[in-house]
């Protein structure tokens, strides 16, 4: 099979869908002939994955590049990542649509979405305008898909019943950040944390989906009882989230190269990742967590994917997101349970091998497009 993977930002540069695009490629070149078009160069080199230009700044010229490349290329399935704001202001490029359609036209050849988000939700007036062109835009090219994959539960099934003549699959995120070899006490040591501090992580973007406000309540609660427990944050977002955190030993470890950010995670005890609607198999950064086998305190919401109720308790432990008070006594629990830290830190571990490593989700998307899930 030949596979074209669609999305304009590719490593080195900084995006989580690229990096997505990166990781699903490499896994994909396993099993098929892949081909990654994006945006300028330079680009990362992955082993047996051709990467080429075919963005451009002008949207119009950009899907001309794209047609183009995928009549040149001839591949079998062209697979789209997909967020509206990655392909133009406000969401919105007319031009995406044509293209898709031109593409899905063409004998012998079809497309499949990977929906990151479909749309804004309509929560304030500037987010129902933009919904008006985004949803036009998003029903445009779910008709020109002949599979969509969608990264959570949840709107596999609302998009099963929105779309029923369309094959629509589950398919998860992985980790964007490799497992690497790491030096506890070398990196603790870097930020002056002595071995027997118990040191709670955060990593990721500052995106307002996910609840600050819970983890700063619960380093209050915690310094209130007498528990100094310092917080070590990995990411693009200090300055945000460091007025966020008033009051709190807060340690900036900075936008780190992905081998430093996995070295980071391997210092930390304790890893924070509480979001608004529930953690669920999009949510990136808390697979990076569980890849490393870090005791993850979460919540759970209408997005969380209904599997992790198995969960719960053993690979991470979670609390509604409605409930900033039982997310602290969670924080508390497993600071002062070692048995229980030991138990969700080698349940993470197994959840993300069983469910979310990049060769299962690739396996599972390869079946997809081969007709067999």
């Amino acid at each position: 099979m030949k596979v074209c993977i669609v999305f304009p930002v590719f490593p080195p540069s900084i995006d989580g869908i690229g990096d997505y695009t990166s990781r699903i490629a490499e896994a994909l070149g396993t099993q098929a002939e892949v081909h990654v078009l994006t945006g300028p160069k330079p680009h990362a080199t992955i082993a047996g994955v051709r990467v080429e230009t075919t963005f451009d700044q002008d949207p119009r010229l950009s899907g001309e590049m794209l047609v183009a490349a995928v009549d040149r290329i001839q591949p079998d399935w062209v697979l789209v990542q997909y967020n509206p704001f990655s392909y133009g202001k406000w969401g919105y490029n007319p031009h995406l649509p044509r293209s898709i359609r031109q593409i899905a036209e063409a004998p012998g050849r079809k497309v499949a979405l990977m929906i990151h988000e479909p749309y804004v939700p309509p929560e304030n007036l500037r987010f129902h305008v933009m919904r008006l062109w985004q949803l036009r835009q998003f029903n445009s090219l779910i008709n020109s898909a002949a599979l969509v994959f969608f990264s959570i539960s949840a709107w596999t099934e609302e998009f099963r019943l929105k779309y029923p003549d369309k094959r629509i699959v589950h398919l998860p995120i992985g980790s964007n950040i490799p497992l690497v070899p790491g030096n506890r006490s070398h990196v603790r040591s870097t930020y002056g944390i002595s071995d027997d501090t118990i040191l709670l992580g955060l990593f990721g973007s500052g995106h307002p989906n996910r609840l600050f406000n819970y983890i700063h309540a619960s380093i209050k609660q915690l310094r209130d009882d007498g528990v100094e427990a310092p917080l070590l944050y990995v990411g693009g977002s200090a300055e945000k989230l460091q007025a966020a955190m008033a009051g709190a030993t807060f340690i900036d470890g900075g936008k780190l190269p992905a081998d430093d950010v996995s070295r980071h995670l391997s210092a930390m005890d304790i890893y924070l990742c509480p979001f608004g609607k529930g953690v669920s198999s999009r949510r990136g950064s808390f697979m990076a967590g569980i890849q490393h086998g870090l005791p993850c305190v979460t919540t759970t919401g209408s997005q969380t994917d209904s599997f992790f109720k198995n969960y719960d308790g053993e690979a991470f432990i979670a609390s509604p997101d409605s409930s900033i008070e039982d997310f602290c006594q969670n924080v508390r629990r497993v600071i002062e349970d070692v048995t229980l830290r030991h138990r969700l830190a080698e349940g993470g571990r197994r959840l993300y091998t069983e469910r979310f490593k990049w060769e299962t989700i690739a396996t599972r998307a390869m079946n997809a497009m081969a007709g067999q899930e």
